[in-house]
């Protein structure tokens, strides 16, 4: 191919409009976790409209550490789920008492696998918001 070939093809493709070109999609959230997080807040809704002095029965407790088992094992497909679930976990404990929860951790010198994973979803979250990380 000639240089003034590569030239005229090269100006037709860049003089090809830009609506024949796909727009990359936002990807949204699976339907299937989307129903498990309407499931859990809908559920976690009930229990903080209980009064103060009236403890969860067993069966609300035991339904509630089921709804978080399936939205946790809900295999992410992508960003949007991962931060579904972050969302989902910043409404159920506010990120500040994580990052306290973290830090007493942090604090004693010792900490377990789940304080770093609760320090992850800490960042993730905060990432999100634009904050600085505490």
């Amino acid at each position: 191919m000639s240089a003034s070939t590569r030239r005229a093809a090269l100006g037709a493709i860049l003089a090809a409009p830009l609506a024949s070109v796909p727009a990359v999609a936002t990807p949204t959230v699976s339907p299937g976790l989307t129903q498990l997080i309407e499931e859990h807040d809908a559920h976690r809704a009930v229990m903080d409209d209980r009064p103060d002095d009236e403890w969860p029965t067993k069966g609300n407790r035991c339904q509630s550490g089921r709804l978080r088992a399936l939205v946790a094992g809900f295999p992410s497909s992508s960003w949007a789920d991962t931060m579904a679930k972050a969302a989902c976990l910043a409404r159920s404990w506010p990120i500040e008492e994580a990052e306290a929860e973290i830090r007493s951790q942090a604090d004693t010198g010792f900490a377990y696998l789940e304080c770093i994973a609760l320090a992850i979803a800490c960042e993730v979250m905060r990432h999100e918001e634009g904050m600085p990380c505490a």
